[in-house]
């Protein structure tokens, strides 16, 4: 069992959210958007980069707890 699976899909969409983003902000900045469409698009930006940290933060956090998890099972650790 892991979390890799969730973490894929939530760097999946995160990174989906980022391009659609960074077309609205190039759209926006070169004049085909307004003011509050560059911070509407900006604020999916950071949103999307928050994303992204969080999922690449639980897939580092999913393979710590597997390489543990095989420790322990391979007798290197602890027992349970």
């Amino acid at each position: 069992m892991t979390a890799t699976p969730h973490a894929a899909k939530a760097l999946t969409s995160a990174l989906g959210r980022f391009e659609n983003a960074s077309g609205r902000w190039i759209e926006a900045a070169t004049g085909a958007g307004s003011a509050p469409a560059q911070m509407s698009a900006l604020a999916g930006i950071v949103q999307a980069r928050a994303q992204v940290q969080a999922a690449v933060a639980v897939q580092h956090l999913s393979d710590d707890m597997w390489e543990a998890v095989l420790e322990l099972q391979g007798g290197g650790g602890a027992s349970i």
